[in-house]
């Protein structure tokens, strides 16, 4: 059986999508896209209904998807203050998709940001690698956005 690769994924439209479907399917969550065109580094709007045993919370999240082809540096992302960001949609953190791997300086630019910004945000990255382990398990993403993988899977 080959290896799931995002080569069935045409565009970065369709990969916001595809990130979109597999997001709306966990539990206790609710999904806000947000359009199409120049969308200022806001791509999905995510919300975490979280319980600690004691009282319910909500978690909220900005979602950029990038879909280029290489690797994705700090420069992809330069246009996007990405702190004002999370701050404007009274979000807790930022999350970054990829659909390759990133370079070392956005690896530690996030880093920096995590270690050192005084409002306590939270910045993640899922490489490509990263998102193909969480959507593995969801047939209803892979049938619809990987249907040669699945064709291929389930034979």
């Amino acid at each position: 059986m080959s290896k799931l690769t995002f080569d069935e994924i045409e565009n970065g439209y369709e990969f916001e999508n595809l990130v979109e479907s597999y997001l709306r399917n966990l539990p206790d969550t609710e999904v806000e896209k947000s359009g199409k065109g120049s969308d200022g580094g806001l791509d999905i709007l995510l919300k975490i209904r979280v319980t600690d045993s004691i009282t319910d919370f909500t978690r909220k999240w900005v979602v950029q998807c990038k879909f280029h082809k290489g690797t994705v540096g700090k420069s992809t992302i330069s246009d996007v203050n990405i702190p004002t960001l999370i701050h404007e949609h009274k979000a807790d953190g930022y999350l970054l998709v990829c659909r390759r791997d990133i370079n070392s300086r956005l690896s530690d630019s996030f880093r920096n940001l995590r270690e050192n910004c005084k409002f306590k945000y939270n910045y993640e990255i899922w490489t490509g690698s990263q998102l193909k382990d969480r959507i593995i398990l969801d047939k209803k993403v892979i049938q619809k956005y990987f249907p040669n993988y699945w064709k291929e899977a389930k034979s």
